[in-house]
């Protein structure tokens, strides 16, 4: 199995820092004083027991939730003020995973195919193809397996060129093939200076140089 890249980032042009992030719940804190940054070709898996925050994280850095106080800049420019350019480059998994149930897998990636306005850069038969999923194009989701809906959320990793991917516990559910597939959207992400948070207590293959690690809860 074999899924090829055509995306290209400069390491060192691109970046995401995270200043003194201070985050709450219920008025309960998860985290605070949290720092780190992130370079084109590194990944930060973010590690932690449940209820300590790693997604709360992963939400926060999408704009999907509300930091109490600190900083997250993108290509050394406040969120805030760039916000739209910081959205467009990033694409956002997490446990909902976000497909709709009630289309068809070729359905579900030509919605999301739509709701961009980057050209997609594979055809969708292929992207198909290569997560094994053809024999299953014309299948409502509602009859997949669980392994197979998060296949079908991952193949939206190859619709579109995003610079980073924020992924919460993606091998949920998967077997031995659909591990060995994301190990090599890792691979081929970071190779080509892409960047990528991800959720997850599973090792990562990868060489240690390109993996930062943030434990939340300690």
């Amino acid at each position: 199995m074999h899924i090829g890249s055509t995306n290209h980032y400069s390491r060192n042009s691109i970046m995401l820092s995270a200043t003194n992030l201070c985050c709450l719940r219920n008025e309960i804190q998860l985290f605070s004083n949290l720092s780190f940054s992130l370079e084109g070709g590194e990944i930060l898996q973010v590690k932690g027991p449940n209820g300590s925050g790693k997604t709360s994280l992963l939400r926060l850095l999408c704009g999907l939730g509300a930091m109490e106080s600190g900083e997250i800049r993108w290509q050394d420019q406040p969120v805030s003020a760039t916000r739209f350019n910081y959205l467009r480059e990033i694409i956002y998994i997490g446990h909902n995973q976000g497909v709709k149930n009630e289309l068809t897998v070729t359905e579900n990636l030509v919605f999301f195919d739509a709701l961009s306005e980057q050209p997609s850069q594979r055809p969708i038969d292929e992207i198909i193809r290569l997560f094994e999923l053809d024999s299953l194009d014309d299948c409502p989701l509602h009859k997949l397996s669980a392994g197979q809906k998060r296949r079908v959320a991952l193949a939206r990793l190859m619709l579109h060129k995003k610079k980073l991917w924020i992924l919460d516990e993606p091998q949920t559910a998967l077997d031995s093939k659909g591990l060995t597939l994301l190990e090599q959207l890792y691979q081929n992400h970071i190779k080509e200076q892409g960047m990528i948070i991800v959720a997850t207590h599973h090792p990562i293959q990868l060489p240690a140089t390109r993996i930062k690690t943030l434990t939340l809860g300690r």
